[in-house]
Order: C-alpha cells, then structure tokens, then sequence
C-alpha cells in the first residue's frame, strides 16, 4: 500500500520512469529498514524485560526480612528506574491507613506519609494530587483484593513520553513487588519457602 500510494503521488507529479522506479526502491527500502529496525528494538525490550525479572526474582527471594526487604525495594526501584530512564521514583507500602514511602530514587523522602485515598487506584494512572510532586505516573500493586503498595515514578530523563509497553510494564512490576511485599509480612515458614517467592508471572511461567 506504502508503495503504491509513493507511485501515483509520483505519477501526479508527472516524474520519469526512471525517477518513478528511484521512488518504488526507496519506498520498499524505507518499509522494510523500518520493519527491521522496529523488530530489533521490541527483542531488545524484551531481553531487557527478562533481565529485570531475573534480577527482581532474586532479589524477592532474599527478602526475608525488613532489613532485606528494603534493599529489595531500593534496589528494585532503582532497576525500574534505569529501565524505564525515569528521572525520579518512590515505593511506598501501606501501613494502617496511610503508606510510607520505604525506598525513593531522588523522590520523596523516605518515611514520607500520605493517606490511603491519595493513592486509591485500580490502574496506572497520572496523580492529580500536589503529594505527588514530579511525578508522572502512578502505579498500584495488589495482594488479592487489598493494596498493598504504590510506585510513583517521575517524566523520562530524555522529557519523551512514556510508550504504553513501559506502562504495562510499570504495572506488571508493581504487581510483583506487591507480591514479595505481601509473602514478607505473612506469618507462618511459607513465607520463605522458594515457591511462595514466586510472582505470580513466574508461577504462570513453571
């Protein structure tokens, strides 16, 4: 179609034969180069993906408890920073009726509060509430029906948009770490034991 529209365009614009064969060449280059070059960058996002989640898997796996928990957290806020070239971001879990903020990447502080209501969301979604300074876009993570924890992150180092793939990434992050979060402050040895440390993309993967 691509090429066919460059052909009557080239037609209306009474051009030679010959220019009007230059014109079909670069256009079959120019869709196929752009089909190559899309290809190579979704296998790189993909790789990248993966990545993330073997590192975030391993991570989640040591924290058994508060101390390892929060290095879990800063650590795997700052991988989805780096992924996503955010230039700022926060996790904050609920505690009561309100969350702390427990790990920040140049965001708000650590041991900053807010109320549960700030941050009620059944999806990512963009804050409209001036606690979320900088921040572009928020993200729930859920422990079956509750939830449990909130990550902020702020507009892209290179002030370019966010692509619907690093949202649903975003999202799917949040939701794993919901998870450890959640498997952390279960009483009982479950807790610990390697299939509990499962996320739920890693138990539909086995």
């Amino acid at each position: 179609a691509v090429v066919i529209i460059y052909i009557l365009t080239g037609r209306e614009l009474n051009l030679s034969g010959t220019n009007l064969v230059l014109i079909t060449v670069l256009a079959v280059f120019t869709h196929s180069a752009y089909g190559f070059v899309r290809d190579v960058l979704e296998q790189l996002f993909n790789r990248q993906e993966r990545r993330m989640r073997q590192e975030l898997s391993t991570l989640g796996r040591e924290a058994t408890s508060e101390e390892s928990l929060q290095r879990y957290l800063s650590r795997g806020l700052a991988i989805l920073c780096h992924n996503l070239n955010a230039s700022r971001g926060f996790i904050a879990i609920r505690q009561g009726e309100q969350y702390t903020v427990v790990a920040s990447f140049h965001s708000l502080p650590v041991d900053t509060q807010f109320p549960l209501k700030a941050a009620a969301l059944e999806g990512v979604a963009q804050p409209d509430s001036p606690i979320f300074p900088h921040i572009a876009w928020l993200a729930p993570g859920y422990a079956g029906s509750e939830q449990e924890t909130v990550i902020g992150i702020g507009p892209r180092k290179d002030q370019g948009p966010y692509h619907e793939e690093d949202l649903y990434w975003l999202e799917d992050i949040a939701q794993e770490i919901s998870h450890i979060v959640h498997l952390n402050r279960s009483p009982g040895p479950s807790a610990n034991t390697e299939a509990a440390a499962q996320t739920p993309a890693q138990a539909e993967e086995a």
